[in-house]
C-alpha cells in the first residue's frame, strides 16, 4: 500500500479548509446563516488552512533540513574516510622515510667507524706523547738543574764522567752530597763506583770529615775509578776496592752473587750506604745483600740509599729490607730513575 506524503495531506487539508471559508463567507453575506455563525465558521476554517499550510511547511523544512544533515554527513564521512586514506599513505610513507634514514644513518655510521676509531686512538698516542714529552721536558729540567746545583756546591777540579745512561742521576748525587755536607757521616760506602765516588768524596773533603770506599766488582773499571778520583784530588778521601762478586748464602736457601765479604770485613761505623750495584744482570734481587752484609758494620745511625727503584726488583728488595728490619723508616722520593731511603736512627730502634 502507497503510503501518502505528509506534506500533500496537509495541502490538500488547507485548500479544503481555505475553500470552505470562502464558501461559508458566501454564505454569509447571501444571508442564509447568522453572520456570527458564519464568521465563526469562516474563522475555523482560515484557523484550519493555515495550520495545515504551516505543518506543510514545517514538514518541507524538517525534510529539506535532513536532506542538508544527510549530504553533509555524507560528505563528513568521505571527507573522514578521505583523511584517514591519507594520514595511512602519510604514515606509511613517513615509515618507509624512517627506515631509509635508519639504514642510511647505519651505513653513513659502519663507513665512518673505521676511520674515527683510528682517528681515536691516533689522538690517544698523541695525548700520550705529549703527556710523556712534557715529563721528560720537567725531567731534563730537573736532571740540569741539579747538575748546576752539584758543580756549584762542589767546585770540582776536573772534568765529571757523564751522568746518563746506567750512571747515577744528578738529583741522586745531590741528595748524598747533600746528606753528607749535613749528616757529616764517619764512613760512607757505595756499591758500585764511578761519578757517584767523585761526588760522594768532594762532598766528604767539604764537609770536613769521613772517607768513602767504593765497592767495585768489575777490575777494568776499578782502575778507570781509581784514575778519576787521583785526577781530582780525591785518593785521600775516596778508596776504590776491587771487590769480585762470590757467592753469598742469604736467605731463602738461594745463593746471590754479591761483593767478595774480605772487601768489607775491616769496616766498621758505616753511616751512609749508596747501593747502586750489582747491575741488574748479575742475577734477581741482585741488590738485596747489601742491607744484610753491611748492617753489622754499620754506625747506630745509618742511611741506605737504593737506586734504580723504577724497576721492580729493586721495589722488592726495598720492601724484604723493611720487612725484615723493621727498626728502618723508608722515604719513596722522586728522582730520574727512582730513589728509596732507608733510615734508622738509635731512637727509631724498637725496645
Amino acid at each position: 500500500m502507497a503510503t501518502v506524503p505528509v506534506r500533500k495531506v496537509a495541502l490538500v487539508v488547507g485548500a479544503a479548509a481555505a475553500a470552505a471559508s470562502l464558501v461559508t463567507l458566501g454564505v454569509v453575506l447571501a444571508g442564509e446563516i447568522a453572520v456570527s455563525q458564519g464568521l465563526l465558521l469562516v474563522v475555523a476554517f482560515g484557523l484550519t488552512a493555515a495550520v495545515a499550510v504551516l505543518g506543510a511547511l514545517v514538514v518541507q523544512l524538517k525534510r529539506s533540513v535532513s536532506a542538508v544533515a544527510a549530504r553533509h554527513t555524507r560528505q563528513l564521512s568521505e571527507l573522514h574516510q578521505t583523511l584517514r586514506g591519507t594520514l595511512a599513505v602519510n604514515a606509511e610513507t613517513a615509515r618507509a622515510q624512517g627506515r631509509a634514514l635508519d639504514a642510511a644513518v647505519d651505513q653513513i655510521a659502519a663507513r665512518l667507524e673505521p676511520p674515527i676509531t683510528a682517528t681515536g686512538k691516533r689522538l690517544d698516542e698523541v695525548g700520550a706523547d705529549v703527556a710523556a714529552g712534557r715529563w721528560d721536558t720537567a725531567q731534563t729540567y730537573w736532571q740540569i738543574e741539579a747538575l748546576l746545583d752539584l758543580r756549584t756546591m762542589l767546585q770540582p777540579r776536573a772534568l765529571m764522567p757523564p751522568l746518563r745512561d746506567w750512571a747515577a742521576s744528578p738529583d741522586v748525587l745531590r741528595w748524598l752530597a747533600e746528606y753528607v755536607l749535613s749528616r757529616r757521616p764517619e764512613l760512607i760506602v757505595e756499591c758500585g763506583s764511578g761519578a757517584s765516588s767523585l761526588v760522594l768524596g768532594y762532598a766528604a773533603q767539604k764537609a770536613g770529615r769521613g772517607r768513602v770506599v767504593a765497592l767495585e766488582h768489575d777490575a777494568a773499571f776499578a782502575e778507570v775509578s781509581a784514575r778519576r778520583v787521583a785526577d781530582h784530588g780525591l785518593q785521600d778521601v775516596v778508596e776504590v776496592r776491587h771487590a769480585p762478586l762470590a757467592p753469598w748464602a742469604g736467605p731463602d736457601e738461594r745463593d746471590w752473587n754479591w761483593y767478595d765479604l774480605d772487601s768489607v770485613k775491616d769496616l766498621d761505623g758505616i753511616g751512609l750506604v749508596f747501593v747502586d750495584g750489582p747491575p741488574a744482570g748479575t742475577g734477581p734481587l741482585a741488590r738485596y745483600p747489601a742491607l744484610p752484609v753491611l748492617l753489622p758494620h754499620c754506625a747506630d745511625e745509618v742511611t741506605f740509599v737504593l737506586d734504580d727503584t723504577i724497576r721492580p726488583d729493586e721495589v722488592e728488595v726495598s720492601g724484604r729490607w723493611l720487612q725484615e728490619r723493621p727498626e728502618f723508616v723508608r722515604q719513596q722520593l722522586r728522582a730520574d730513575k727512582g730513589m728509596h731511603v732507608l733510615t734508622r736512627r738509635p731512637g727509631d730502634t724498637p725496645a
